[in-house]
């Protein structure tokens, strides 16, 4: 009878460690899966644009709200912290990174709208690129104003 009791015992605390065991496991494993997914991260505001800078000689002209037509040589695109800004000595048109609307990207061209009105249009800063990086340039500002706060528009609303 001892013997029969102790068999019982045994095979109940051999589930109950089997249970634990499986238990510890998925534990385990949950953890590590956070745990990885926390240490994986995007690119910080800063090496983004490191790399729209590294980038910009491949922006061949640009057009925007104010100016209708490429501009000429003193033109300038400048990318910071806080904006856009495309001008040439005459006029400039200036996007507050984080009232970026959009950033779209259609062959060879990038088109970024803010959310100010101009004459009743939003502002606009178009660019022309090679077509071998104008998606990717796309991409990056999508990224760096969707980190500096912008509220972009869903591009699946329809």
């Amino acid at each position: 009878m001892f013997k029969e009791i102790y068999h019982v015992a045994a095979h109940q605390l051999n589930s109950i460690k089997t249970s634990y065991i499986y238990g510890m496991k998925k534990l385990i494993s949950l953890t590590l899966f956070l745990f990885l997914g926390l240490i994986a991260k995007s690119q910080t505001a800063d090496e983004t644009l490191d790399w729209l800078r590294a980038k910009q000689p491949e922006v061949r002209s640009f057009t925007t709200t104010s100016i209708k037509y490429p501009p000429n040589e003193d033109a300038k695109l400048v990318i910071d912290e806080e904006s856009i800004i495309a001008a040439n000595s005459k006029v400039s048109t200036k996007i507050l990174l984080i009232n970026v609307k959009d950033v779209s990207s259609h062959l060879g061209n990038v088109i970024i709208v803010g959310n100010e009105l101009v004459e009743g249009k939003n502002t606009f800063i178009r660019l022309s690129l090679s077509s071998a990086i104008y998606d990717k340039y796309a991409k990056a500002l999508k990224h760096y104003a969707t980190l500096k706060g912008a509220k972009l528009v869903k591009e699946d609303l329809f």
